[in-house]
């Protein structure tokens, strides 16, 4: 399924005109980071490059350009408990040397499946993991909200127009396991949006850093259970565990490198963005680690939490969050569910992947 160019410039001239109606600034704040991303992605599916237009307002414009980006937030959250999650990141990084976790980097070699067998595999997987989703992930395709056709130097982008009530994905291809792991991450974010669409626009930005990417990252690690346990290319889910643990691992090893950074003045862009994906990709992994081992104990217990928390997206902060899940600081501090993980996963793999 192809996503039409005049539908985002539908929705890019659709917004433009909302510019001159805006009656705040967080109004005005929202459009315009909407515009900017339609402009990306309009560059991504056609390798052209649309104008956009906003209007002259000196007041808003004064007030957004003066105001604190997502990546200075970010960096105020590191500095200002840079003990803490150094700490957390040592524990981490300790526990995966003890274990002897040995990155094989193999996502490229998963099998190539056809289309037909893709669709069955993902309706299969929703069906277990979340009928909601299910009929979500079959809305965007019936209207052509997913894009999978393959694009040079694109990388995969889930954006949710919060105008017009649509998501768009858009993955580079779709032919491997390993492709529908990521597919399936990205519809994580467009459904996670989803859940907020009727609440006001301002809550639907407002994620809590450290859980990003924890929803997405979740869902991948459900797929990859959901693989295992059907006895079906349980190669490939191996494979994809394993670059999990990879990702996670450089993630918080990207935090302990931050160390030598004395505020977020000595940084230059290039140093804000790696934070920032230290950060966030970092917590969003282990977090969602320990959400996936708390499913195997008790799904329905697991749904039922995870709804509140996609519901509240936006109105708890971070420790009230960590309560919904029964976690609180000192305990994201325990090992024992990364160790025994690790572990069963160093097992599975010396079964059934020869390096």
């Amino acid at each position: 399924m192809i996503i039409k160019e005049e539908t985002i410039i539908n929705d890019i001239k659709e917004i433009e005109r909302e510019l001159y109606r805006v009656k705040s600034f967080s109004d005005f704040s929202l459009k315009v980071s909407t515009l900017l991303t339609l402009a990306d992605i309009y560059n991504a599916l056609t390798n052209d490059r649309i104008e956009i237009h906003i209007p002259n307002n000196k007041f808003y414009l004064t007030k957004l350009n003066n105001s604190k980006g997502y990546i200075e937030y970010i960096l105020d959250e590191y500095f200002n408990n840079r003990k803490e999650h150094n700490r957390l990141a040592g524990k981490i990084l300790g526990t995966f040397h003890r274990s002897n976790f040995n990155s094989f980097e193999l996502e490229e070699g998963t099998n190539k499946v056809s289309n037909k067998v893709i669709m069955e595999l993902i309706d299969a997987f929703l069906i277990d993991f979340n009928p909601n989703m299910r009929k979500e992930f079959n809305y965007m395709l019936m209207n052509g909200l997913i894009d999978t056709s393959l694009k040079e130097q694109l990388t995969n982008i889930t954006f949710f127009n919060f105008y017009a009530s649509k998501p768009y994905i858009l993955v580079d291809k779709l032919e491997t396991i390993f492709d529908i792991d990521i597919l399936m991450h990205e519809l994580g974010h467009a459904y996670s949006l989803k859940m907020v669409e009727n609440k006001s626009k301002e809550q639907s930005l407002s994620f809590t850093k450290q859980y990003y990417e924890m929803f997405s990252l979740y869902i991948e690690l459900c797929f990859q259970e959901f693989l295992k346990k059907n006895h079906v290319f349980t190669k490939d889910a191996l494979v994809i565990e394993n670059s999990f643990y990879t990702y996670m691992y450089a993630y918080f090893k990207g935090i302990k490198e931050c160390k030598d950074f004395e505020d977020d003045y000595s940084l230059n862009t290039v140093d804000m963005e790696t934070i920032k994906d230290a950060f966030i990709y970092s917590y969003g992994h282990y977090l969602a680690m320990l959400l996936h081992e708390k499913r195997t104990i008790n799904k329905e217990g697991t749904e039922d939490v995870l709804n509140d928390f996609l519901s509240y997206q936006g109105l708890l902060s971070y420790d009230e969050q960590l309560k919904l899940f029964d976690l609180d600081r000192d305990k994201l501090n325990d090992m024992k569910v990364l160790k025994k993980r690790l572990q069963i996963h160093n097992e599975e793999i010396s079964k059934h992947i020869e390096v």
